[in-house]
């Protein structure tokens, strides 16, 4: 307890003075940062190309009509000695487009007939959920090591950890849906190395630049935040100080977040 309180009471000026500059500038930087952050995301939205999930297969299916059509046509119009075209040549006319088989039975859906994927080994299944599993139980096992560490020390500096890590657990998942739009979009991807590429360097950017905006944002009101979420006045110091810990953090731990969809894309 004594040892909490005098590293409390070393920290609370360097804390005191940051609150205030940042409380005085972050009110007048905030406005042209968002600024900045919203024409570099417009900036490599321009250069990305949304498209339907379903349109590829459509186009393909509509390429391989075309090209039997053609061959159809040919066989019709020219002559006999000019009729034996085989399939290897329409095969590699059909491969010059890129094109699918499309399967005859489902005449008139855009479904296409993909090869069936190999069922991967346990070994490849260990090796893939074991660090995505380890970077998921990271946070929650952050917080573990902190309580079971501070348990010994002080029941009100345990007791000061809960508003703390209720303030920073719940504003960093409102930033989860990045992972789900990661995975989505790489999803969509598939097969293109330079789309999935350009897709996580854009994930990786949002998601460090909206950690960087959370920490600001719970180092600055992290006295309100604590409050609110029930730290009386001798939990106070203790909250404030843990959560300000946690927010200088908070762009790695989004990161890590977002890497999550990167492993699952690529199973």
């Amino acid at each position: 307890m004594a040892a909490g309180q005098l590293i409390v009471c070393q920290a609370e000026p360097l804390f005191d003075a940051v609150e205030v500059g940042a409380l005085w500038l972050f009110p007048k930087i905030w406005v042209p940062m968002m600024l900045i952050v919203m024409l570099g995301i417009l900036k490599l939205n321009s250069a990305r190309l949304y498209y339907d999930p379903y349109a590829r297969p459509r186009i393909l299916t509509r390429l391989q009509a075309d090209v039997e059509s053609d061959s159809e046509w040919s066989a019709a119009s020219v002559k006999p000695a000019s009729q034996k075209e085989d399939e290897s040549g329409l095969r590699s006319r059909a491969g010059s487009y890129n094109v699918v088989r499309v399967d005859r039975s489902r005449a008139g859906s855009d479904e296409v007939k993909h090869e069936a994927v190999s069922v991967p080994s346990l070994a490849a299944l260990a090796g893939f959920v074991g660090p995505a599993t380890c970077l998921v139980i990271a946070n929650s096992s952050m917080s573990s090591v902190d309580k079971a560490f501070l348990g010994w020390q002080s029941t009100l500096q345990l007791a000061s950890m809960g508003p703390a890590a209720a303030a920073f657990d719940s504003s960093s998942f409102l930033l989860t849906f990045l992972n789900t739009a990661t995975l989505s979009l790489l999803g969509m991807a598939a097969g293109d190395p330079e789309r999935c590429r350009q897709i996580r360097s854009h994930a990786i950017l949002l998601a460090t630049t909206s950690g960087l905006f959370l920490g600001c944002g719970l180092f600055t009101f992290a006295t309100q935040l604590t409050s609110s979420l029930g730290a009386t006045a001798n939990m106070l110091p203790f909250s404030v100080l843990y959560l300000r810990i946690r927010a200088l953090g908070a762009f790695i731990e989004r990161g890590t977040s977002v890497s999550t969809s990167f492993c699952l894309s690529a199973k």
